[in-house]
């Protein structure tokens, strides 16, 4: 698909990238006219402003680069850095801590990659620590990180797949105890305890801990990938990045033998398939074309996919069909409306976890704000109603694949 200079500049920067990688993103900028504005803006949306530095610095010749901008992102990069080693420093306090409660951990994610896939701490941004527990200590262990200074923020339903977010007292780090990756009311929900059986003992920022095997957290941040989709574009290339760490620049660093018996195990092919199948067509993610066919679903549609790519993955555009639709078991007129007027006065677990103190503290005025808040969303789909059916199509795309439902007459939506 048809890709803004601006886009493969941010797409290019991406760590690990090999040598032809790098040359022709160079060449993109030194070859055609780059707004630095738009590509500051979609770093920020991504969450790439590090991986954006740390490539420019280290490959483009100072007189092609706006030196301000550079400036900027400078800063935002030593943030990050310092952040990060913060993060490591709470991180272990918390590990030793469960650990001396004889409390099995398991780093997940953001930090489990930094010192793998991402060496440099300053081009990987994260919010928070996530930690998995078997579910026979998951209360113990949310004590024992209350216990260093952290504060729970609002309530979770008994379904989620982690015990309530734990907070700093300045709200700027988070712990989240998991039991699982994946809600147990989720149709993507499986038995998590091969996790448990294939980790592998590493040191981690100086800590014995473990981490998943190469498949399962390629599994865990594709299936991250795919439900956050449903929500936002925010953050999805940052992510992506993960994914092609995970897999490497030689497709070798998978089994990927193994990783197919899981996903099919856990009748994972549709998301996963179309998280890989996103990460070869913007990103070259070296998937091995078998592992691709094999995932396939019979249905799948690549104009959808190209649909899902612009709105949910490429453009930094808040405004989703969830935002006004939540997600339905059936797209049906009366299922859609139904579903709007849930949003306009959700219930207070939602509004605690879109909203968190403010939703505890000021139910009714938070309520207010929320009804308005839609009313202004709503307005905006009237000004493009097109949006909005595009928005509804891809939701209703990726409830399929979650569920494993075709979706009848997919191919006959273009992308507008």
């Amino acid at each position: 698909m048809k890709l803004s200079s601006e886009e493969q500049l941010l797409i290019g920067c991406a760590p690990g990238g090999d040598s032809k990688t790098v040359a022709r993103t160079v060449n993109l900028i030194s070859e055609n006219p780059i707004s630095w504005d738009r590509t500051m803006r979609l770093a920020h949306w991504h969450r790439m402003t590090g991986m954006l530095f740390a490539f420019l610095r280290d490959n483009v010749s100072a007189d092609l680069l706006p030196a301000d901008h550079m400036e900027h992102i400078r800063g935002h990069y030593r943030h990050t850095a310092v952040r990060t080693l913060h993060i490591r420093s709470e991180f272990v306090k918390a590990v030793r801590a469960l650990q001396a409660e004889n409390i099995e951990v398991m780093a997940l994610k953001g930090v489990a990659l930094i010192d793998s896939v991402y060496r440099d701490p300053g081009v990987r941004e994260m919010s928070d620590v996530d930690l998995l527990v078997k579910a026979e200590f998951a209360d113990r262990a949310q004590e024992i990180a209350r216990s260093l200074g952290y504060e729970a923020g609002g309530s979770v339903s008994p379904e989620h797949k982690h015990l309530p977010r734990l907070h700093n007292h300045d709200r700027e780090l988070s712990f989240e105890i998991h039991t699982h990756i994946v809600g147990s009311d989720s149709p993507l929900h499986f038995d998590i305890d091969t996790f448990w059986q294939h980790a592998r003992p590493v040191t981690l920022h100086g800590m014995d801990v473990f981490v998943p095997s190469p498949e399962h957290m390629l599994l865990h941040v594709s299936l991250h990938f795919f439900q956050d989709r449903r929500f936002t574009s925010g953050s999805s290339l940052k992510q992506l990045n993960d994914v092609i760490g995970l897999i490497g620049v030689d497709d070798k660093n998978i089994d990927w033998e193994f990783f197919l018996s899981e996903v099919k195990q856990y009748r994972l092919d549709g998301p996963i398939f179309s998280i890989l199948s996103t990460a070869s067509t913007i990103m070259g993610a070296n998937v091995p074309a078998p592992v691709l066919d094999v995932l396939r679903p019979a249905d799948y549609s690549e104009k959808m996919e190209e649909l899902f790519i612009r709105q949910r993955v490429l453009e930094p555009n808040a405004l989703t069909a969830t935002e006004l639709v939540p997600h339905q078991s059936v797209y049906t007129f009366r299922a859609v409306l139904k579903g709007v007027f849930r949003r306009m006065a959700p219930n207070r677990q939602y509004m605690e976890k879109h909203y968190g103190d403010e939703a505890i503290d000021a139910p009714g005025r938070t309520r207010l704000k929320r009804l308005g808040e839609v009313m202004q969303r709503s307005f905006g789909y009237l000004r493009n109603p097109l949006r909005l059916w595009h928005e509804v199509q891809v939701d209703r795309w990726l409830h399929s694949l979650s569920s494993g439902v075709a979706v009848p007459g997919n191919d006959k939506h273009r992308p507008g």
